[in-house]
């Protein structure tokens, strides 16, 4: 935290947070995200903060909107370095976009600018399509805790990234939103304009879906996964991984070079995992157990297991002849 507030206070103009992480699972305290806000508004930074895992959360760390309230009223309105935004006026409004990676010749649902989707009702401007109301259930942003997840409005120094695709298990389907302060609208459907133009029909329908399976569909999505992550967990924590609290990975040391390690796990175990220097974590592979049913996932683990035991004994006995 030292090192980020030397380098806030040097001039940085942007701090970008990933919460839950991938790949390590790791979730960003209330506390050290509080600290984080309020020095990114007391120096003018733009604040981004990624979510795309916002309601994988484990182990108790489910946290409400109540005493964070308190955070952005002490947060002062910055004079925010200009970036690719200029800033008429400023507006505690917060607008949202739906966001999609790939063009599509079909037309875009974009979520009015003009709106508080935390106390507010959403003011439709005339060419822009209703927002689903799901999106503003208080359920959404009382899971995880964010700088803008608060009923006194949003710092309008703040970004928040979230998608579908991650939070709701739609991967594939390209979905996602932002909410940012809606002074920036114009600049950001300029950015969403020029990249990726918008989320094709097909996805947007199957978000709106999603929605509207609510808070017990997540839920119960989550808490399926207990099992798979305990016994991920056990076969894991002798290599010296850290148990994340959210997301559904963990980063896992291994004792030899990470490529043989993910070609052995994929050849001869049937597991495939991630090389550890594609998020800068090299000595590390990247193991997921978000995306089988546990019939199938609990198998996969025993042979994940057995793996990462016959790369210690290769270990040890290459350092033995070497030694």
């Amino acid at each position: 935290m030292e090192q980020l507030r030397r380098e806030v206070q040097r001039g940085v103009k942007m701090v970008v947070i990933t919460t839950p992480g991938n790949p390590s699972g790791a979730v960003c305290p209330r506390e050290t995200m509080e600290e984080i806000t309020r020095l990114c508004g007391e120096n003018n930074a733009w604040l981004v903060v990624d979510e795309a895992y916002e309601h994988f959360l484990h182990d108790g760390e489910r946290w409400g909107t109540g005493p964070a309230g308190k955070v952005s009223a002490a947060i002062p309105r910055p004079k925010l370095h200009p970036l690719v935004f200029r800033r008429p006026h400023p507006l505690p409004d917060v607008g949202l976009v739906l966001l999609g990676l790939e063009p599509s010749p079909t037309p875009p649902i974009i979520l009015p600018p003009s709106l508080n989707p935390y106390v507010g009702t959403p003011t439709v401007l005339p060419h822009y399509e209703s927002p689903h109301p799901r999106l503003f259930d208080p359920f959404f942003f009382s899971r995880h805790f964010s700088p803008c997840g608060n009923s006194l409005g949003c710092p309008d120094n703040v970004i928040h990234l979230f998608t579908m695709s991650k939070s709701f298990g739609l991967a594939g389907w390209r979905v996602g939103y932002a909410v940012y302060p809606s002074w920036a609208s114009k600049e950001m459907v300029k950015v969403q304009d020029t990249l990726p133009t918008h989320a094709c029909t097909g996805s947007q329908k199957i978000a709106l879906a999603a929605l509207e399976g609510g808070v017990d569909w997540v839920k119960s999505k989550v808490s399926s996964l207990s099992r798979c992550r305990s016994a991920m967990w056990a076969a894991v924590k002798d290599m010296g991984g850290v148990m994340g609290k959210g997301s559904f990975y963990f980063l896992v040391p291994v004792p030899v070079e990470e490529d043989r390690a993910v070609d052995v796990l994929a050849r001869r175990w049937g597991v495939l995992t991630t090389p550890g220097r594609a998020f800068g974590a090299p000595g590390h592979i990247r193991v997921s157990y978000g995306s089988l049913p546990e019939e199938q996932c609990l198998p996969a683990i025993r042979s994940l297991a057995e793996g990462l035991r016959e790369l210690s004994n290769e270990a040890s006995e290459t350092q033995a002849e070497r030694g």
